[in-house]
């Protein structure tokens, strides 16, 4: 598949790179000849010079064979004006970078995103913030991802030795609230049913309702750490039992 991507900066690079290395025939556009010439030395893509948003470049890029079209500049008008165009030259799929959040999510615009030509939209920025904020929710999580506009989350944690679910078999996890979809073992995937057994080590994946339920139930699944852990009292290997202070 041919694609088109317009913005050679940090984030075209990469995707060009990416799409590249998929094996799919890439093409930079940007008008920096300095930014053109590193993709060109770096990467197995071909370049053009030029205003992506203007027609007659995107037509020497031959977007007519292209089945993707993504906008990536700094400037967001560029981007949104660059996808209008190649949606209206045949484009199947186009994306655009947009930071400004005066262009995203107002219900009262005259014109929705896809009747700008714009498919989808990303915001590299707020992609981080969200990840950050998934992972705050659930400190514990290796993986976690949503689904169903948000209203499933699918969350992954590794099983630590002393765990309350270490060792034990599905049915004896005491699971409620979520269902354990996945582990993965080593090289294996296992997809468990009631008498799987649970083993440090694992990887597993819960898949629930987004909110505390869940979350909270990952939380009480962790190592609890021992009594002199916590700092409370405790007996001593050599026989000494520390009274609470009053």
């Amino acid at each position: 598949m041919r694609a088109i991507v317009i913005g050679a900066g940090k984030v075209g690079f990469e995707i060009a790179k990416r799409l590249s290395e998929d094996g799919h025939d890439v093409v930079v556009i940007d008008r920096d000849e300095a930014v053109l010439r590193e993709v060109e030395d770096n990467l197995d893509v071909l370049v053009v010079h030029g205003n992506g948003a203007s027609a007659r470049v995107l037509e020497e890029a031959s977007i007519k064979d292209a089945g993707l079209f993504i906008a990536v500049t700094d400037v967001d008008e560029i981007n949104i004006i660059a996808c209008m165009i190649a949606k209206r030259l045949g484009v199947k799929r186009t994306i655009a970078r947009i930071r400004n959040p005066e262009y995203q999510g107002l219900k009262n615009w005259t014109l929705s995103n896809k009747q700008l030509g714009i498919d989808a939209v990303i915001n590299p920025e707020e992609a981080v913030a969200y990840e950050i904020i998934k992972f705050l929710r659930a400190p514990a999580a290796t993986d976690i991802e949503y689904f169903a506009d948000g209203k499933i989350q699918m969350v992954g944690f590794s099983v630590q030795e002393g765990s309350p679910i270490a060792n034990k078999t599905i049915s004896d996890a005491s699971i409620s609230y979520c269902t354990i979809g996945a582990i993965s073992r080593q090289w294996e995937v296992l997809i468990p049913h009631g008498s799987t057994r649970i083993l440090p080590g694992d990887d597993i994946f819960i898949i629930g309702k987004s909110g505390l339920p869940t979350e909270n139930r990952l939380a009480s699944w962790e190592k609890r750490p021992s009594r002199q852990e916590r700092g409370h009292p405790g007996r001593r290997e050599d026989g000494v039992h520390p009274c609470p202070v009053p």
